[in-house]
């Protein structure tokens, strides 16, 4: 399904040049095309476009308020400041951890690894170090149906299983520690 049509802005050029993209939390997606950003609505309208003399390579929400678009060509950076807001998928949230206080020693803690992703045959295992972990639980990317998963612990992996009745598809994966630490990854079940 054509979700949308870009507009050409450089008749010498036959191709789009579509390249990187970004959403707003009013759900307008923004193009990077030829020598433009493209802006369309939710219904795949064009609403605005922003010029550029080079191809804008990719652009993404950023700054305090996430109301700042910044742009990227071939040899600048822009920013262009908006009324709007950027949206964050969950997959670029920071992990989430405890702060610790200046006199307690920092660990040394490896990233938790997935592996296989994308996940086959509904089992998977994640690399955990010395981490104890508390819950391991599965979401749609939209937050929907969190559900706990069983896991069993070899010395520092976790084998996990996903019940049959989880459809293939793209998942977020919550892993709660000991400490109440959340860490999340993005998970592909094929």
């Amino acid at each position: 399904t054509v979700f949308a049509t870009l507009a050409d802005n450089d008749p010498t050029e036959p191709r789009s040049l579509a390249d990187g993209m970004a959403l707003d939390t009013n759900g307008n997606l923004y193009v990077c095309a030829a020598k433009s950003i493209q802006v369309f609505n939710p219904r795949g309208r064009l609403i605005n476009t922003f010029n550029f003399d080079q191809n804008p390579t990719n652009c993404t929400f950023g700054g305090v308020n996430l109301s700042t678009l910044f742009v990227t060509t071939p040899k600048d950076l822009y920013s262009i400041s908006l009324s709007v807001r950027g949206f964050q998928h969950p997959f670029d949230l920071p992990e989430i951890s405890k702060p610790t206080t200046p006199t307690e020693p920092t660990p040394n803690i490896k990233p938790l690894t997935v592996f296989p992703n994308p996940v086959t045959d509904k089992m998977f295992q994640i690399a955990v170090g010395s981490r104890i972990i508390k819950s391991i639980s599965i979401a749609t990317t939209r937050g929907k149906k969190r559900r706990s998963l069983n896991f069993s612990r070899n010395n520092d992996l976790l084998k996990v299983t996903i019940p049959n009745n989880i459809a293939t598809g793209m998942y977020i994966l919550t892993i709660v520690t000991n400490n109440s630490d959340r860490i999340t990854r993005r998970i592909s079940i094929k």
